[in-house]
């Protein structure tokens, strides 16, 4: 080899030397390129599993082998479990039976390990409800079989086992549960419901439109009807030999798959390659100073301390490419070109409600992370589990739905409307008509509402009738105004905020537990009933409550589309205005809770950089969801021209921005504090100053955070993008406890919906910061970062306050004075005014 680059460098005048040192480079950037497609091939499902830095023993390599199977069985939840292992290579384990006929699942040895009868109580091809008490059941039934599993190699065998016998929406909403709450689980990224179940988030009919030069008729812009998702498309020039997994950020900037980033086999690896940190003419060991490359290590560690990351500027280049099915082993082909991808516009405004101001807020409701935050919370927090406790649940729902209620309003106000108003009385109209236009888990459209319709008493799936809503109601008004809950023995539990005796809970939380409904959390279900889950599946059936016309429920069964529908905000102002009740109740509190002697908030500021301080800018955005996996647009199956498909999203988004503020301390030593930070508009929807008592309702949190101080004045500067209530940009995802970027914040709020849209002329709000003692307010025990919206399994929550403190009680001189008048002798704290712009 040497004296064949030494003749062509001679024939062609050039140093021998230098020769060999480009070929060499070249042979190491063909190398890179190898290894980094391999990277790129396996990070659908790899990217979902943090490796542990443990030795590579026989049961970790199966419980790994294990947690893959189980992340492809969650991407392709409708394809039979013998087609998946056949085409993806599982290994197939023979620790467990099914027998359908008794429902038993017998082990290895011959003996019973598990009873599934009620697991199996809603079909294969039903309709999942999750207000439906009965299908909850079922899935808490599974998830108590899958409890008694050692290790994910157990977990993967018995699913292996009964998965084609359980319906497809419990058998996902069991395994999520367990990413979620199993610690052997810990290191495994959940995926998001949005990638798990498309289908729910997506409508039927999309429109493509081409980008660039092409003649082809077919990719003009047009409406294509979406098929059912396959596990394999079955194209001429496309046949992966694994199944495509979940895109790792599929709702963030960058990971656009642009028209004309295509890899062509011409091309020099050098122009591929021409935005990493990899130079030809660079010392080949400063490229590689941070590499371990081991041949027995997985790819994706190799390259851990690299530049390469999956969210690199290199990634893209490959996103268009193909893989072989000639090729190696284990992901390491080589791969083709592929078409340009085809860009569909998800369209908001889609008529889906007859009243044209909702339509407007289509924006909003409709938002696949806050749909899937909604979604995340009930699921991690309703399913009660004796082993997974879940610490001021009741509290958390009542606070959760309030700050959604909260944000809502900011919506409507940045639009001209007047706030929510509340629908409570089941026997009335609901004026609003809604018809979702996408299909539910059964594959058949969800029902639709017409306007003006009144809900009557179901009898179908479940069998409920308004009477009996309107007894627990009843029961519910007289616990609140007595501040006694009668308990399964009939005693009596006093429910209260103060004076708490040790070991009891607030009542705030105790009644939250009796109003959202959980046999396994409430006081006394029989007695209080399911009245916030039978609310909603009553409205759900509304437009067929006899079953007699055989339409599906409405979007209002579910939590993953509940939100969607303008009368779930109604139903929910209904269920605040109780939980209000019962904060009215309670007494004010006093000066010495609310003060902080020796610590004052001098000053206070948000600036995004941009404009003038205090004032803050929103604006839509255009973001990629890469529906390489999931979602499928095409003219016929055996298409030769398919094309990836990537959807468009319009939402709402602002100019991150930093809140400032000057804390002059008057103590003799450093000292740990909490800040509180709300939002909230200055005015009502008519243009009038609020007081206190009208105000109090429409603060929404926006962020609690401790800092240390030290005496004297102090500088504290915060990020809006740290915020505690904000899961991480793009879809859930796991980490290690302990690590600085541990992220168990699938049920946060969206980023980008953090600030109201606000109006172009500027829409007037108000933020209240408050300071107070850390060493009086914090639990310190907990191992993860505090987040307002969710309580992590086997933790407890951060604060001991009231959620909400201290805008979740009435002040003794509140009902006449503003927020800034019943605050102005506390010196720790502030309320700035700023101006929210709407950009267009």
């Amino acid at each position: 080899m040497c004296s064949v680059c030494n003749v062509a460098a001679l024939c062609c005048g050039i140093d021998s030397s230098k020769a060999m040192y480009k070929l060499f480079c070249f042979l190491v950037l063909l190398l890179i390129n190898f290894l980094w497609v391999s990277c790129v091939v396996f990070d659908d499902v790899e990217d979902n599993i943090t490796l542990r830095n443990a030795t590579n023993t026989d049961s970790n390599e199966k419980d790994e082998q294990g947690i893959r199977a189980l992340l492809q069985m969650l991407l392709n939840p409708y394809t039979p479990t013998k087609v998946l292992s056949s085409r993806l290579q599982w290994a197939r384990p023979t620790s467990f039976h099914f027998d359908p006929e008794t429902k038993l699942l017998w082990n290895a040895k011959g003996e019973k390990a598990a009873h599934l009868g009620g697991a199996t109580a809603v079909g294969a091809k039903d309709q999942f409800v999750w207000y439906n008490k009965d299908h909850r059941k079922a899935v808490i039934d599974l998830i108590d079989n899958f409890e008694n599993a050692t290790n994910p190699w157990e977990v993967y065998s018995m699913a292996y086992a009964i998965r084609n016998h359980i319906n497809p929406r419990v058998f996902i909403t069991v395994l999520l549960f367990l990413l979620e709450t199993r610690e052997d689980f810990e290191h495994v990224k959940a995926p998001s419901i949005a990638q798990v179940l498309p289908h729910l988030f997506f409508p039927d009919e999309g429109v493509l439109k081409s980008e660039g030069k092409d003649d082809q008729e077919q990719w003009k812009e047009r409406s294509l009807k979406r098929t059912r998702r396959q596990v394999f498309q079955q194209f001429p020039n496309f046949e992966p030999l694994f199944s495509p997994g979940p895109f790792s950020q599929p709702f963030g900037a960058g990971t656009a798959i642009m028209p004309q980033q295509q890899v062509s086999p011409f091309s020099p690896i050098r122009q591929n390659f021409q935005n990493t940190q990899v130079s030809p003419f660079s010392p080949i060991r400063q490229n590689f100073q941070n590499t371990q490359v081991s041949p027995f290590s997985p790819i994706r560690q190799n390259f851990q301390n690299t530049q390469f990351r999956p969210f690199s500027p290199l990634r893209p280049i490959f996103q268009n490419t193909q893989i072989s099915p000639q090729g190696l082993p284990f992901g390491q082909q080589f791969l083709r070109p592929r078409h340009p991808p085809v860009f569909v516009q998800w369209q908001h405004n889609i008529r889906r409600t007859d009243i044209p101001s909702e339509q407007n807020l289509a924006y909003w409701r409709e938002d696949i992370l806050f749909n899937g935050h909604h979604w995340h919370w009930h699921l991690v927090h309703q399913l009660g589990r004796p082993s997974v406790t879940r610490h001021r649940k009741g509290e958390q729902f009542y606070y959760m739905h309030r700050n959604i209620l909260v944000r809502y309003n900011w919506e409507r106000l940045s639009l001209g409307m007047d706030f929510v108003e509340a629908y409570g009385d089941l026997r009335t109209p609901i004026r609003e008509g809604y018809n979702p236009r996408f299909t539910g888990g059964t594959g058949e459209p969800w029902g639709a509402r017409p306007p003006n319709t009144r809900p009557q008493d179901v009898d179908r799936e479940l069998t409920i009738t308004i009477r009996r809503t309107e007894v627990w109601r009843r029961r519910l008004l007289h616990a609140i105004r007595t501040g006694v809950i009668i308990s399964r023995n009939r005693n009596e539990i006093a429910i209260r905020d103060v004076d708490i005796p040790p070991g009891g809970r607030r009542g705030i939380d105790i009644l939250g537990d009796a109003l959202e409904s959980d046999w396994l959390t409430s006081e006394n279900y029989k007695y209080y009933g399911d009245y916030h889950n039978f609310g909603h599946y009553i409205i759900s059936a509304a437009h067929d409550p006899k079953g007699t016309l055989n339409e599906p429920l409405g979007v209002m069964a579910e939590p993953v589309t509940s939100v969607r529908d303008p009368v779930f905000y109604r139903w929910h102002k209904h269920v605040d205005d109780l939980f209000d009740m019962y904060k009215v109740s309670q007494n004010p509190y006093e000066s010495s809770e609310l003060s902080f002697p020796g610590v004052q908030l001098v000053n206070a500021m948000l600036l995004d950089y941009t404009s003038e301080p205090n004032n803050l800018h929103t604006f839509f955005n255009t973001t990629t969801y890469n529906s390489r996996f999931g979602l499928d647009f095409r003219i016929q199956e055996s298409d030769p021209n398919y094309r990836p498909v990537v959807i468009r999203i319009l939402h709402l988004d602002h100019r991150p921005f930093n809140y400032q503020l000057q804390i002059n301390s008057q103590l003799r030593t450093w000292k740990k504090v909490v800040v509180r930070i709300f939002l909230a508009p200055k005015m009502s929807g008519h243009g009038e100053r609020m007081t206190y008592s009208e105000q109090r309702r429409h603060w929404g949190e926006m962020d609690v955070f401790d800092v240390d101080i030290v005496p004297g004045l102090n500088l504290v500067t915060r990020a809006s993008q740290e915020s505690s209530i904000l899961g991480h940009e793009g879809f859930p995802t796991r980490g290690r406890p302990g690590n600085e970027r541990f992220d168990y914040q699938g049920c946060g709020w969206p980023p980008h919906l953090l600030l109201p849209r606000g109006s172009p002329s500027g829409l007037n709000f108000q933020v209240f910061i408050m300071l107070t003692d850390a060493d009086r307010d914090i639990i310190s025990s907990s191992r993860r970062p505090r987040s307002s919206f969710c309580v992590p399994p086997r933790e407890r929550f951060q604060d001991r306050r009231p959620m909400g403190f201290p805008l979740d009680r009435e002040m003794e001189s509140g009902s006449a004075l503003s927020t800034q008048e019943v605050f102005r002798n506390y010196a720790n704290v502030r309320i700035v005014d700023v101006t929210v712009t709407h950009l267009e």
